[in-house]
């Protein structure tokens, strides 16, 4: 018998730029590709990823959000983050 030991309850959003990539994301088990514009700005980018989830409704006020990301860290540094929010 096949078992995933995926979160039961915690959906997997996977946010892209390429629409190639995202084609290729379909075919993992409990991922849910998204394709948005990503900008310079990695926290611009995690803002629109969220705004995605409150107007699509697939997030509501108050669910936790683990982020795996970069981020901007000074003017020229781009660092690896995971970060928990709570949505708004």
């Amino acid at each position: 018998m096949f078992q995933t030991f995926g979160p039961e309850n915690a959906p997997i959003f996977a946010f892209t730029s390429s629409e190639e990539v995202r084609r290729q994301l379909t075919i993992c088990w409990g991922v849910y590709p998204v394709r948005i514009d990503f900008t310079d700005d990695p926290n611009a980018t995690i803002e629109a990823a969220e705004k995605f989830l409150r107007e699509t409704k697939l997030t509501a006020p108050g669910d936790q959000l683990v982020i795996i990301s970069d981020l901007r860290a000074g003017e020229d540094r781009i660092i690896d983050s995971v970060q928990l929010r709570t949505a708004k």
